[in-house]
């Protein structure tokens, strides 16, 4: 089994990424309660981009075959927090850290979890712990920074940054942490040192490391207006990290569904008559996370965040990823009980995380658009909010941001293009065959007439209109996504068109998307 798992990280270290993979299934399978197994298969999955997803069940059954072990327990709430589920995250990170309190991996990792939850005045202690026992932890010490940025302390991150990037020259930390507490100009000698020196050398040594440096110099450049620059280096990131994504697997899933569900399948849904429910679905970059700020500003909404409860419900379902034929089973033949449990679950689970007196809860999981017709039958009652923008301008963002490994559909132009259309055929279909009540809110309404589009918005959720909205920065349900800087701004219109700046380089993407701009 040792020999076995030493292959694999081998494998790993080499690039044969499907190879490692493989072999450590099969070590599983051989023996699936193997700690060393189930360890090793959970870290190799939390290394990849999206993984976490799949490295859930071995974490559990880890955690359940080590008779709750402290590495056990840390293990799964990572895996818990890089899926959001923070709150389960912390509970499995405290459990671990009474049981081994001296440990400083432990106390970092929870630490790290802290912080992404919120309480940086927790996480503090834990961190000043590991790094006066571990001076030279750099994960350590950069988290420290950005619990500084949280609260405010900018030229505290920036002392962090500079001296990770001078104890660390061949590391990306201090360069990440700098810029995140600052912006960054054309001299600034870290920035400048990895451009020129150290993204060389990771292309050479280390794809996976380089991919995540090329992406980061990627947004200094478009920050300093070197868009042609800023492409390219997204372009390379992909080619050294390739994202995997089935297409004609997706199209059936699609198909199975647009041709097979009608009406009728809908007549009489059952599982929960419960209002409360709100789903903001669509593709990411399409103006979701402002939505979801402007929507939870109001006194009597609250938010969930990017919810996998209905994940959850899916996989209890046996409804496995992207089987068409399964999903459409399940919506025919769902019964009262079962729809009527697993509405209760997932009311239980929004509920427990709303803020006192509130009638909605959004959910903005935005590829819940692709089980809207499962939606359905359990809360008939429920509304969904389309959220939508300039074609062009969703793709191009899509392309250029660090969306996880579970967004393959972004690894090409082209393919990213046709994704565009499978998802807007597939809510088109909604729109015609669902009882639920579908509103479609456009990015580029909310720039152009907030107040407009926020009241037409709330009155589509049964709600009276509340000002509130129109200060929603002051919003402390603070959206945790890539999005969330930008929301904390003024509404700005410079997005507006963005994609024209990368037009050289979109001729893939607009020939597959041409045929959404005839009039």
């Amino acid at each position: 089994m040792a020999n076995a798992i030493k292959d694999a990280a081998k494998l790993e270290q080499s690039g044969d990424i499907t190879g490692a993979e493989k072999l450590l299934r099969q070590l599983v399978q051989k023996d699936p309660k193997s700690p060393p197994a189930l360890t090793a298969i959970t870290e190799f999955y939390l290394r990849r981009p999206g993984g976490a997803r799949f490295a859930s069940a071995f974490a559990k059954q880890l955690v359940a075959n080590t008779n709750k072990s402290s590495k056990a327990l840390i293990l799964a709430a990572q895996v818990e927090a890089e899926q959001n589920q923070l709150q389960t995250a912390v509970k499995l990170a405290e459990k671990a850290h009474k049981l081994d309190r001296k440990n400083t991996e432990i106390q970092y990792i929870y630490a790290v979890i802290l912080r992404k939850s919120g309480d940086e005045a927790a996480a503090r202690p834990l961190l000043d712990a590991v790094i006066k026992s571990k001076p030279n932890h750099k994960f350590a010490r950069r988290e420290l920074g950005r619990l500084l940025v949280n609260t405010g302390d900018l030229d505290g991150a920036t002392k962090i940054a500079e001296d990770l990037a001078k104890d660390f020259p061949n590391d990306l930390s201090g360069l990440s942490l700098y810029s995140t507490a600052n912006k960054i100009t054309a001299d600034n000698p870290i920035y400048v040192d990895a451009k020129e020196r150290l993204l060389p050398l990771l292309q050479k040594t280390d794809r996976l490391t380089f991919a995540r440096g090329a992406r980061l110099v990627s947004k200094i450049e478009t920050d300093l207006g070197n868009h042609d620059d800023a492409f390219k280096l997204v372009h390379m990131a992909k080619a050294a990290a390739p994202a995997r994504f089935d297409e004609k697997r997706y199209v059936h899933f699609v198909q199975s569904q647009t041709q097979n569900l009608t009406r009728a399948d809908f007549f009489g849904a059952t599982g929960s008559n419960d209002e409360t429910p709100v789903f903001i679905v669509g593709m990411p970059r399409s103006g979701s996370t402002l939505l979801e700020q402007v929507l939870t500003a109001h006194p009597q909404i609250g938010g969930i965040g990017e919810s996998l409860a209905m994940n959850d419900i899916s996989s209890r379902l046996k409804l496995g990823i992207y089987d068409g034929k399964r999903m459409v089973d399940v919506i025919r033949g769902i019964n009262s009980e079962t729809s009527a449990r697993a509405a209760g679950d997932y009311l239980t689970h929004m509920k427990s995380r709303l803020p006192d007196g509130a009638l909605r809860g959004v959910d903005k999981f935005l590829h819940n658009f692709e089980r809207l017709g499962l939606i359905a039958k359990l809360f008939p009652k429920a509304r969904v909010i389309h959220a939508v923008r300039d074609p062009m301008d969703t793709c191009t963002s899509c392309y250029m941001s660090p969306l996880s490994g579970n967004h393959g559909y972004t690894q090409s132009l082209d393919q990213l293009g046709r994704y565009y259309k499978y998802h807007l055929g597939l809510m088109q279909h909604w729109k015609s065959v669902l009882p639920l009540q579908i509103a479609t809110v456009r990015y580029e309404d909310m720039v152009n007439d907030l107040e407009t589009t926020a009241k037409s918005t709330i009155s589509a959720l049964s709600l009276d209109w509340d000002e509130a909205c129109l200060n929603y920065q002051n919003n402390d349900n603070a959206a945790r996504t890539i999005s969330t800087w930008q929301v904390r701004q003024p509404i700005y219109s410079s997005s507006i068109g963005r994609w024209k700046r990368y037009d050289q380089f979109l001729g893939p993407l607009k020939k597959e998307l041409a045929s959404l701009y005839k009039s």
